[in-house]
């Protein structure tokens, strides 16, 4: 079922005998567009497994918020195995692209949880990123923070 994805186009189709959902925004060329889209499929998600904490219980938050950011610590760590990184290796790069973009996609639908426990949206998301990397950009600029 697509119900819950509001604003976008979906379509369920069968891949390795399960259902899939193809959902794409109205507007493709529309990154809060895209950005509400995957906090719809996120929701409808948590919803089934019945883990969205009930917005006025700041105790279930809490509790919610811890178990994400646990599980997209771990999911980082799942990450960090597909890179050859070690320092006593000779090996560099990513290992295998398609399990690391597997675990990339696995850390994102924390970090979209940790957004629809607050209540946010995929304006919210775009606009503290946008502000995030105007400060990142002045930091490569400003001597005040290359010299620290």
């Amino acid at each position: 079922s697509t119900q819950g994805v509001s604003s976008a186009a979906s379509d369920v189709y069968k891949r390795q005998d399960k259902l899939w959902v193809e959902a794409t925004p109205d507007d493709e060329h529309n990154p809060v567009a895209a950005l509400d889209t995957m906090l719809d499929l996120q929701r409808e998600v948590e919803s089934k497994w019945g883990r969205l904490p009930d917005p006025d219980d700041d105790e279930a938050i809490s509790t919610y918020l811890r178990e994400v950011i646990l599980c997209a610590t771990d999911e980082l760590h799942e990450v960090l195995a597909e890179v050859n990184w070690k320092p006593w290796k000779k090996s560099r790069g990513i290992k295998d692209v398609a399990a690391y973009r597997e675990e990339v996609a696995d850390v994102m639908h924390f970090i979209l949880d940790l957004y629809l426990a607050a209540g946010l949206t995929g304006e919210d998301i775009y606009q503290d990123y946008v502000a995030k990397h105007n400060i990142n950009i002045d930091r490569t600029t400003n001597s005040q923070y290359k010299e620290s």
